[in-house]
């Protein structure tokens, strides 16, 4: 087969590629288009029954899949690699992104105006009171209790950013507690982290073919972490669109 020949070929198999990503994109965003784009952002969450954190994660499409050039111009939208969308899987992650953040300052705004006064004050950020305001030697006796600047407490800014941080970390514990407790064993499962398994407790050239289940380093299985991390990943994200399912057939 000739230069002109092969050209040819590729250039056909790239069009048809293409023409199959397009396809598929325009496919799924129509059956997609009302019960997606028409929904503002807390519908949707309540719709997918997950957090900002647990939103599926796109994932880029490569060849041979992908024609020639055409890495970025679609992605798959989670790692079950069963829809295509359209743009890249960076530029989706930034648009997740930029959603999760617009809809955690919008539940802090609701959370705020429902929140205790001791609750509120945990929330503020001290602020250290320097000369000429503080007499000599008394920097860290007192601290202002916001940037106002308007009303004094006892010990420095730093000690009282440190106790708020210990008492949020304790409210967050308490609150992930009862969110597990809630957890089937599988569920809970698919949401711990595993571990790799290295040197010097993986043979040499064994460091892939082993993975701790979790950073307990207790339990070992076969494959690798990363590995075991994709499949939980798309265990979740099929778990997900089944509740989603179950929940529009109602």
């Amino acid at each position: 087969m000739n230069t002109r020949s092969r050209f040819t070929l590729s250039t056909v198999l790239s069009l048809t590629l293409a023409g199959f990503c397009i396809g598929s994109a325009q496919a799924q965003n129509s059956h997609k288009e009302k019960t997606h784009h028409d929904m503002n952002h807390e519908a949707m969450m309540d719709e997918y029954g997950m957090d900002a954190g647990t939103w599926p994660q796109p994932v880029p499409i490569n060849y041979p899949f992908s024609a020639p050039g055409g890495l970025h111009l679609f992605h798959w939208t989670d790692y079950s690699m069963d829809e295509l969308a359209p743009e890249s899987s960076y530029m989706k992650t930034m648009d997740n992104r930029y959603e999760q953040d617009k809809m955690l300052h919008e539940r802090l705004t609701r959370a705020e105006s429902m929140m205790s006064d001791e609750e509120k004050k945990m929330q503020r950020v001290p602020a250290p009171i320097n000369y000429p305001f503080s007499a000599p030697g008394g920097l860290h006796l007192f601290h202002w209790t916001d940037y106002s600047m308007e009303e004094l407490a006892p010990e420095s800014s730093y000690m009282k950013t440190m106790d708020n941080r210990y008492e949020q970390d304790k409210m967050l514990h308490e609150r992930l507690t009862r969110a597990e407790s809630m957890m089937s064993d599988e569920e809970k499962e698919l949401m711990t982290v595993p571990a790799p398994i290295n040197y010097p407790f993986a043979a040499p050239g064994g460091v892939h073919l082993y993975h701790y289940t979790d950073y307990s380093r207790e339990d070992l299985r076969e494959g690798s972490a990363a590995m075991e991390h994709m499949n939980r990943m798309e265990k979740r994200e099929k778990r997900e669109k089944e509740r989603k399912r179950e929940r529009m057939s109602r």
